[in-house]
């Protein structure tokens, strides 16, 4: 069954609120995890060592320019222009706010968590690029997963085939986290706390329009 263009997907209200727990729960966890000396801390430098090591030009390259695909200012033009195309294009049907949703909320809280957990990002010389900020959580990571997901959940809900687009979204913003541990800016789990922040975000507000809405669908 599809929805109209805009519509937010009628997942079940109890399994938006089991992922966003599990999602938290991941974000919360990793904070304490990464701040201490560990085995998972340990894996996590050997790991962007070994990257580090081994990676080429042109890998660089191209993680380079996948990254843009999780920078704030290139997802906000991208929900933009999906907003404006559809206002043009379908201007009798409820528009999709929760990618700019999703993704405003990334932008703000990942920021606050990292001011929190003060994570120290990769040695300097293993980066391809030079970040300022504090390593956990991915801000790429987060942006992209929020943002990613939220418009395949909205185009695929009013497509025949809404799991080939939730994959599509997913595998976008896997990607974009990848390339932050071949840059070498980003340890892996700095990767896994912005991924699973991002779903979170998208959980909770798919839950807070879904219910919003809710009454004017009856």
């Amino acid at each position: 069954m599809t929805h109209p263009i805009g519509a937010v997907p009628r997942t079940p209200s109890k399994t938006r609120l089991v992922i966003a727990g599990v999602a938290l729960a991941i974000v919360v966890g990793l904070s304490f995890v990464v701040t201490h000396d560990n085995w998972v801390t340990r894996a996590d430098a050997d790991v962007v060592r070994s990257i580090a090591g081994d990676r080429s030009t042109t890998v660089a390259h191209v993680a380079e320019a996948i990254t843009y695909l999780g920078n704030v200012i290139v997802l906000a033009v991208i929900t933009l222009a999906l907003w404006l195309v559809l206002r043009l294009r379908r201007p009798d049907v409820a528009l999709p706010y929760l990618p700019a949703l999703a993704l405003t909320a990334a932008a703000i809280v990942d920021p606050l968590v990292k001011l929190a957990v003060g994570r120290p990002r990769p040695p300097h010389d293993l980066a391809v690029v030079i970040e300022k900020a504090t390593g956990y959580p991915s801000g790429h990571s987060a942006q992209s997963a929020a943002t990613w997901i939220a418009i395949a959940l909205v185009l695929g809900a009013a497509s025949a085939h809404p799991r080939r687009w939730l994959a599509g979204g997913i595998v976008v913003a896997a990607v974009v986290g990848a390339s932050r541990v071949v840059l070498g800016v980003h340890s892996p789990t700095d990767v896994i706390g912005g991924w699973s922040l991002g779903i979170a975000c998208v959980a909770l507000l798919g839950l807070a329009l879904g219910t919003r809405r809710r009454p004017q669908s009856q």
